[in-house]
């Protein structure tokens, strides 16, 4: 039920979607799947926000990076927050 309301909430309700970031930890996820599914979906923003709350922060900033780049494009879906997302983290 946790990869379900993860992808749910990626493509219909970011605000949501944040919300559930700060209680990965306790769900049960499976990553590879929502991981393909964002890719699929063009999620990349909340693709970067999942890799992020899980850990894997150099995976965060590559996407990010790749996002102002202009390499990758978030589907009408996702929108990017920008270059604070990318500063916020090199901060923490």
């Amino acid at each position: 039920m946790s990869t379900s309301s993860i992808k749910l909430a990626a493509k219909y309700n970011k605000s949501k979607f944040i919300l559930l970031l700060d209680q990965v930890n306790r769900m049960n996820i499976d990553y590879e799947d929502c991981f393909e599914w964002m890719q699929e979906q063009k999620l990349f923003d909340c693709s970067a926000l999942l890799y992020k709350a899980k850990g894997e922060v150099r995976k965060a900033l590559d996407t990010w990076l790749e996002l102002v780049e202009g390499t990758l494009l978030c589907g009408e879906f996702d929108e990017f927050e920008g270059i604070d997302a990318l500063l916020e983290t090199l901060l923490r």
